[in-house]
């Protein structure tokens, strides 16, 4: 989890579980997802350093929110 942004305990929780099991995250607008889904993907890049991400929006505006 990032030093550098302050720490929410259900975002953690989340990660925790999204790191052993499959995993689909709903939560309202500014709460985190992507966050979580950021943490998730560097660790398991950092698991398999061999390995692939593919990070997907349904829209071109999330997209570029993303970038």
């Amino acid at each position: 989890y990032p030093s550098q942004v302050s720490r929410r305990d259900y975002q953690l929780d989340i990660v925790r579980t999204a790191l052993l099991h499959n995993t689909l995250v709903s939560l309202p607008t500014g709460l985190g997802k992507t966050l979580v889904a950021a943490v998730v993907m560097h660790n398991y890049l950092r698991w398999f350093p061999a390995g692939k991400v593919v990070f997907m929006a349904p829209t071109r505006p999330l997209v570029e929110q993303q970038a």
